[in-house]
């Protein structure tokens, strides 16, 4: 075994085991390659879910950024502090 690799051992059903042994003898491929090819599929469905919610969420932020600007740029909805202090007691009040 070579010095970067790591032994992991699961427990299957007997039914799933005879079915990967059909799929992998059918296709000439080892149990190892089909395991970790599975395994590098799904994490790369999940990465890619997780890519694709972190940019939705990004879109949001940045129209939301946009609106805000655009609401500062016409004098909307400002809100004016004596202080530096007094805005950060106002931001303390609203946790």
């Amino acid at each position: 075994m070579a010095s970067d690799t790591i032994r992991m051992s699961i427990d299957v059903p007997k039914e799933l085991h005879q079915l990967v042994k059909y799929t992998v003898a059918f296709e000439k491929q080892s149990i190892k390659d089909f395991v970790i090819n599975a395994i590098r599929d799904q994490l790369k469905k999940k990465v890619e879910a997780q890519q694709q919610a972190l940019a939705a969420q990004y879109k949001e932020l940045s129209e939301l950024t946009r609106i805000t600007l655009e609401k500062s740029d016409r004098d909307e909805e400002l809100e004016t502090y004596e202080s530096v202090d007094a805005f950060f007691k106002h931001l303390e009040e609203e946790d």
